[in-house]
């Protein structure tokens, strides 16, 4: 039988931001101006010294809540995470912006009764020059010294189509529904940066919960640019 996809009511939008200010205004304009979803907007400053705080002050429609910067990425999220209302939270990196229909792609595609519980986007560079993200495979390697399996990398890049299970959505913006992440826990805030994800979507795999990816969704990405900063 059918099963037909309910979209939500509300999504949550979750920023981390640390001293993101140049990136804020675009960012924003695009959450702004998705189409076919009710959003809310959370972002979570780590304490910046660029101005952002001030910024999003002046900002009526974002709410805004500290957290301490050494804390790392993905604790800016968590934090965000427990005001969140809506129905399904979209986690993303201040460096970014998205497609007018991206968070109604991805949120058209969960699907609980199918297991589906997680939706990863493809990811461009932030002028939209080159694809830099895509669904994730495994390949084997002699050693690879930045991964889980020191025997495996991970390819980014494997071009699947809409719908396809990718073993791990990108922290740096992915959609879950909100009592998926409940189930599994929530963040491991021990994660300063990288891995973080792959630990969030080894839990959901043992409950057997999958991620797809959709390539229509599209998010434009500065990437590292939230990496390079000195805490």
């Amino acid at each position: 039988a059918h099963l037909e996809i309910r979209t939500p009511q509300m999504i949550s939008v979750i920023v981390s931001n640390f001293n993101g200010l140049r990136f804020l205004p675009r960012l924003l304009e695009s959450l702004r101006a998705q189409r076919g979803v009710e959003s809310e907007i959370i972002i979570v400053d780590r304490l910046s010294t660029d101005g952002s705080g001030e910024y999003l002050a002046s900002q009526p429609d974002v709410r805004v809540l500290s957290e301490r910067p050494e804390t790392g990425l993905v604790s800016g999220y968590a934090t965000g995470a427990t005001v969140a209302r809506g129905e399904l939270l979209f986690f993303c990196n201040e460096d970014m912006w998205f497609d007018p229909d991206c968070l109604q792609r991805l949120a058209g595609a969960i699907d609980l009764p199918a297991r589906i519980g997680a939706v990863d986007g493809w990811q461009w560079t932030y002028d939209g020059s080159e694809w830099i993200h895509g669904a994730t495979r495994f390949r084997k390697v002699l050693w690879q010294f930045n991964s889980p399996h020191p025997q495996r990398t991970a390819d980014f890049f494997t071009p699947l189509p809409t719908g396809a299970e990718t073993p791990f959505a990108c922290a740096g913006a992915f959609l879950i529904h909100r009592e998926v992440y409940r189930e599994l826990g929530g963040w491991d805030p021990s994660f300063f940066l990288d891995h973080e994800d792959v630990d969030l979507f080894l839990r959901a795999w043992q409950r057997g919960w999958r991620c797809v990816v959709i390539p229509e969704a599209r998010i434009y990405h500065a990437v590292s640019a939230a990496n390079v900063h000195i805490l």
